[in-house]
């Protein structure tokens, strides 16, 4: 049987920030891409749909890392615990996918090597707003919920009392244990120390 639905942890509205980020990401890299001298044609609109697949597929990973995440810790090493083990696959996946299509913009065709350089010009932009914006997103929705505020009317709260007691930031940077930092590799160790940090 399944249990009632949660209005406070159902995370609808992160799921449609989520969308809207994608969809800025696709704006921002046709804009990009047209200022580099790109050219609209009729295949160039797919480059929406290949972002959506890759946007969602990073949002899913991120939001599984933060939700395995030790709920006990402050919302900050769980971020660093998120980044630090979704960061480096999505960025070995991105990074690979933009070397693609810039490669495939020195086409003969001009179809392909104008689709190539729009989506990857999306991709990267894509990549840029979700690690950090829908990052950032994720953080304050999950102090919302440690807030036991309804999930789209934020501005109530939930009756009783909150549902997690969040703890205060400590005053020295916390790192993540060892172990997690040497298993997930230089990227990781980058991601968790320096760049979640600067999320805050």
């Amino acid at each position: 049987m399944l249990s009632e639905p949660s209005r406070v942890r159902s995370r609808v509205a992160l799921s449609l920030a989520g969308l809207c980020v994608i969809f800025l990401a696709c704006a921002s890299g046709l804009g990009l891409a047209f200022l580099l001298g790109a050219v609209f044609t009729p295949v160039t609109g797919a480059v929406a749909y290949l972002a959506l697949g890759l946007g969602v597929d990073l949002i899913i990973s991120l939001s599984t890392s933060f939700n395995v995440s030790d709920a006990s810790t402050p919302i900050e090493s769980r971020n660093r615990f998120t980044l630090a083990h979704s960061g480096p696959g999505a960025m070995a996946t991105t990074v690979m996918s933009i070397a693609a299509f810039a490669s495939g913009s020195a086409s003969s065709f001009p179809a392909i090597s104008q689709f190539a350089m729009v989506a990857a010009c999306v991709l990267a932009l894509n990549f840029v707003l979700l690690i950090t914006l829908y990052n950032s997103l994720m953080v304050l929705d999950q102090r919302r919920i440690y807030a036991n505020r309804y999930d789209v009317c934020c501005c109530r709260r939930a009756p009783g009392k909150p549902q997690h007691v969040q703890h205060k930031p400590p005053l020295v940077r916390v790192l993540i244990p060892m172990e997690v930092r040497w298993s997930a590799g230089i990227i990781g160790d980058f991601c968790a120390r320096w760049y979640a940090p600067l999320l805050r």
